[in-house]
């Protein structure tokens, strides 16, 4: 997990994402659908990922970001595209965002 990998000096890979437009859809439609949404965006990662050792976790706002220990960078960065094609199979872009930099 996390903590032995810390521990073998490696590094974890932790893209970030957000959803795009989430104060907009805060704003029209209150706090109370706002929450209901990044509960939602929280279970599509934790599911769409579906890696034992991935740690998730609410940065703040409307960002999330995803500890995935024990991988390489190039793998983590093909894991979290795997929510945006989970969330818009046609292709079209989806309101969120990732960010792998």
């Amino acid at each position: 997990g996390v903590e032995a990998t810390r521990r073998s000096g490696k590094q974890v890979p932790a893209p970030l994402c957000d959803i795009d437009a989430f104060r907009g859809l805060n704003e029209r439609y209150g706090h109370k659908a706002g929450d209901r949404a990044l509960k939602i965006f929280a279970k599509v990662l934790e599911e769409s990922i579906g890696r034992r050792s991935s740690v998730l976790g609410r940065q703040g706002g409307d960002e999330f970001a995803i500890l995935l220990p024990g991988i390489g960078f190039e793998e983590a960065t093909m894991i979290a595209e795997i929510p945006n094609q989970w969330l818009r199979p046609d292709g079209e872009p989806s309101y969120f965002q990732f960010s792998h930099d």
